[in-house]
């Protein structure tokens, strides 16, 4: 958009091209609800299986159907297909056929985990079963579902890779956190230099440049000082009354929350991958070992270690937004002091929003926050393993098939010898094997999903980004971002009207 400020025809050619990738999007959503299995989900092992072609192909399309192999036309997820890179929709598609193709067959057919019989509508098939259950029954070490036997390699995989890229990362960190601490410092005993950041205009032509610069445009102390002791005075007072989070906790709750904030901002600069996830496990982990040992009763500890997690998901995905946006700006030559502000509001609007879009789809998918729920419209994968990395922190003996802690430790160690490998041979003159080296915490998501739909569904958009891609270049750099911007809103909106159809009963 502000590239092509002084083309005013392509500007509307790519708004041309979002808008009608958002209607279409938004539109087959909402159709969707009433033609799920034409216009959604193409069920086609089950069509195989109602073509009974030969009682072993009939056996082989309802086994696969079973597992989840369903394709599922999202917009959101082809969209998602066309921003990633090539190898990065490979390695998920590889997590997943490994995961539900592979390793879970084998798993049922030595009877090292358990399915149950499916009730599904959505595919009539006798002898249909369900291998995503997490009820208390399914998730245990004697009787586990696929889906939970999983999981931990998925985790192990996930967590691996974060830490050892954050390792890597290691002297990058040291100096954000050194010159962080130094400029807080400098800001709050004397005031700083105020020519001593300055952003500078990218090159423009002439009339793109007719605004006059800001003398001072950096962000003082007293911007965002203020407000951050009201939001600690509050967030200690919310955990103390609402929670049941003693000081103590909470202040380390807070503590962590901004040392995993830094890490991850200094990842996602370094990486261009956010290890959300990672961070907030260290935090579930810590703080379920610290109610752990002060007494708590085990639900005080899952509670207690998923609030303070939350915390540290909360502030590390909006510090890395909003030090993106700052990115972008800085290369633009968007005053800072302006973009705070409008980040302040957009925060505030947020804070108020998002509960209610949740408590909205909450009534419309009660499945959203049913754990015995074994199939949903919405999977929420992190949930499963949010739970189950609670229940860990908080018991003394956590349930987990043996079996599956080996598969762990093997999957973690491969996990880290590539990654260190990929660090050492891209840092010693092979730079250009880096996009051909796959990508172990995509691989290990596979594993946390309840099926490979997603993975599946973003394999084909990174196929057709990679045909149009190849068959013109600028005409993908040109619309390719815009199409899957509309995809993903369009979805959404989408989303939220089916959301409301299903209140009024007219879904």
């Amino acid at each position: 958009m502000h590239s092509a400020a002084g083309g005013e025809k392509m500007a509307r050619d790519k708004m041309k091209w979002t808008v009608v990738a958002f209607v279409a999007a938004m539109v087959l959503r909402v159709a969707s609800v009433f033609l799920p299995n034409i216009l959604w989900n193409w069920h086609i092992f089950t069509w195989i299986a109602h073509a009974r072609l030969t009682d072993r192909i009939t056996s082989f399309a309802i086994a696969a159907e079973s597992w989840g192999w369903v394709l599922e036309w999202s917009p959101a997820m082809i969209g998602s297909g066309f921003l990633v890179d090539f190898g990065v929709a490979c390695s998920f598609f590889a997590g997943a056929v490994f995961a539900w193709g592979l390793l879970g067959p084998y798993l049922v057919s030595v009877d090292l985990a358990f399915g149950e019989s499916s009730n599904s509508t959505d595919a009539a098939l006798p002898g249909l079963v369900s291998y995503t259950a997490m009820s208390n029954t399914y998730s245990s070490a004697e009787y586990p579902s696929p889906r939970y036997w999983l999981l931990w390699p998925g985790v192990a995989c996930t967590l691996a890779v974060a830490f050892l890229e954050l390792l890597c990362q290691s002297n990058k960190i040291w100096k954000l956190a050194s010159t962080a601490f130094t400029g807080l410092l400098q800001s709050l005993v004397c005031r700083r230099n105020t020519t001593s950041f300055q952003y500078e205009a990218v090159d423009q032509d002439s009339h793109q440049t007719s605004e006059k610069p800001v003398r001072n445009n950096d962000i003082e102390s007293w911007m965002w000082l203020p407000g951050l002791i009201v939001v600690i005075v509050a967030a200690l007072f919310i955990f103390l009354f609402q929670f049941s989070m003693p000081l103590l906790e909470a202040v380390v709750a807070l503590v962590l929350s901004l040392s995993m904030t830094l890490i991850a901002i200094q990842a996602t600069g370094a990486t261009d991958t956010t290890p959300i996830n990672a961070i907030s496990k260290v935090s579930q982990i810590a703080l379920g070992t610290i109610t752990r040992a002060s007494g708590a009763s085990v639900e005080a500890a899952q509670r207690l270690n998923l609030v303070g997690a939350s915390i540290t998901n909360i502030s590390a995905c909006q510090g890395c937004d909003l030090m993106g946006d700052f990115r972008v700006g800085f290369l633009l030559g968007t005053p800072a002091h302006l973009q705070y502000a409008a980040q302040l509001m957009g925060t505030l609007v947020a804070s108020l929003v998002a509960p209610a879009i949740f408590l909205l789809f909450a009534t419309a998918y009660p499945c959203i926050i049913s754990g015995d729920a074994s199939t949903c419209d919405f999977p929420a994968p992190t949930v499963a393993a949010w739970r189950a990395v609670a229940v860990v922190a908080s018991t003394p003996n956590p349930s987990i098939p043996l079996s599956s802690i080996y598969v762990s430790v093997l999957m973690a160690a491969i996990s880290s010898v590539l990654v260190v490998a990929k660090h050492i041979l891209c840092s010693s003159g092979h730079a250009w094997t880096k996009p051909y080296w796959p990508n172990m915490m995509i691989f290990g998501l596979a594993f946390t999903l309840p099926n490979a739909q997603t993975a599946t569904t973003m394999m084909i958009g990174g196929v057709v980004a990679a045909i149009w891609r190849a068959k013109s270049v600028k005409r993908f750099e040109m619309y390719a971002f815009g199409v899957a911007a509309g995809f993903v809103a369009g979805e959404g909106i989408g989303g939220t009207i089916n959301c409301a159809l299903s209140i009024l009963g007219l879904a």
